[in-house]
């Protein structure tokens, strides 16, 4: 997912899957770029692939409290904690 403010602190997101890469199923082979506004339509576009449980490489600090809340609720027992960590301590490193 990838996001740009838009003015009035407003965002546009864009999510990119590429299908290939997590999935073996029906619509395997098939990549798609959506555009939403909505934090809520970007949760049931990731919704669609086990998100949660991937591993973060980078989460901007404006939605990191969301992504973080919205990923452990979903993840459950099986949130890579460690992962997370990892991420956002490599964020600190990189803001200096």
């Amino acid at each position: 997912m990838y996001g740009w403010p838009l003015p009035e602190h407003a965002w546009r997101f864009r999510v990119a899957t590429n299908e290939p890469a997590i999935s073996h199923g029906e619509n395997a082979g098939h990549s798609r770029h959506v555009w939403v506004s909505d934090w809520n339509a970007v949760l049931a576009l990731l919704d669609e692939w086990p998100w949660a449980v991937f591993y973060p490489l980078y989460v901007n600090p404006t939605f990191r409290e969301a992504v973080f809340r919205d990923s452990h609720a979903r993840a459950g027992e099986h949130f890579q904690m460690e992962a997370w960590n990892c991420c956002l301590r490599e964020f600190s490193v990189r803001a200096f």
